[in-house]
């Protein structure tokens, strides 16, 4: 098994790379709601995270906290 410094590290490099990874889902969050491997566990999540409503859900969660926040519309930019 990974270690927890392991993993914080990781999620560390991710973060600095531009990555969200506050919130991550885990094989154990499959498990504990029935009796599977973890490779079944892995493909529920890929299942159910890569569903077209879960995205579309996302994409207008952005959108909301962008409007929230106030912030300025995406802005063409020109290399010179």
């Amino acid at each position: 098994m990974v270690s927890i410094k392991k993993i914080e590290e990781a999620k560390e490099l991710l973060k600095k790379s531009g990555y969200y990874v506050d919130h991550l889902w885990h094989v154990d969050d499959v498990q504990q709601r029935c009796y599977c491997t973890e490779k079944q566990a892995q493909e529920v999540l890929d299942m159910a995270l890569s569903d077209d409503w879960i995205k579309d859900q996302l994409y207008d969660s952005i959108n909301t906290a962008i409007d929230t926040l106030k912030l300025p519309e995406e802005q063409i930019i020109l290399g010179i």
